[in-house]
């Protein structure tokens, strides 16, 4: 519905189906009335606050687990971001869970990559979670077997299923890299 009024009417019909139409007209939603949108949108909340699961990367995800995002997981971000890892990282964790900009961050710190051994999206739709299981077990060995990072208990599977413990330990170990290496600045070979 393009017309902003109808649109709103339809949403308050929606509201009043779960007993929650009070304190708005269609008017009030679509005049932006900020403090009647928000005792409304306050009302539906109290009535029904249960929020269910969502599917992030093929994962079920219950929304009272996505904890908010630190200090330390914006700083790895923004580095990651500020390196121009393709795709743009916005949430640490789960736009990690593929391998690809893990792989790309190996590259960055002159740990290198046979790419031939990585599997590119699109993705099959049948074993597609596979593949990106199959690319962050190797950025797992990339990282343990050539680079030398201390890696104890973590797995590819760690970092598929977006693991904020291990994510944070191995992203943590190739910025710590990049940083005492002064080659990873030039582009040179590290040691």
């Amino acid at each position: 519905e393009h017309n902003l009024d109808k649109r709103a009417e339809l949403m308050l019909k929606q509201a009043a189906r779960l007993d929650c139409r009070q304190f708005v007209s269609p008017r009030d939603v679509t005049s932006g009335n900020s403090k009647l949108n928000l005792a409304f949108v306050a009302n539906l909340f109290n009535m029904h606050p249960a929020l269910q699961k969502t599917h992030i990367n093929g994962n079920d995800i219950d929304p009272a687990e996505i904890a908010p995002e630190t200090n330390e997981e914006k700083t790895f971000r923004n580095w990651m971001n500020s390196l121009g890892v393709s795709p743009y990282v916005n949430h640490l964790c789960w736009d990690l869970c593929d391998g690809l900009v893990i792989l790309q961050l190996c590259e960055k710190v002159n740990v290198p990559v046979n790419w031939k051994k990585v599997n590119n999206p699109p993705y099959p739709v049948l074993g597609a979670n596979m593949k990106k299981l199959e690319n962050c077990n190797y950025a797992v060995e990339l990282g343990r077997d050539v680079a030398h990072f201390s890696l104890v208990g973590i797995g590819g599977e760690n970092l598929n299923s977006g693991s904020r413990m291990h994510t944070l330990a191995l992203v943590w170990q190739l910025m710590r890299r990049f940083m005492l290496h002064p080659c990873c600045l030039a582009k040179t070979n590290c040691p």
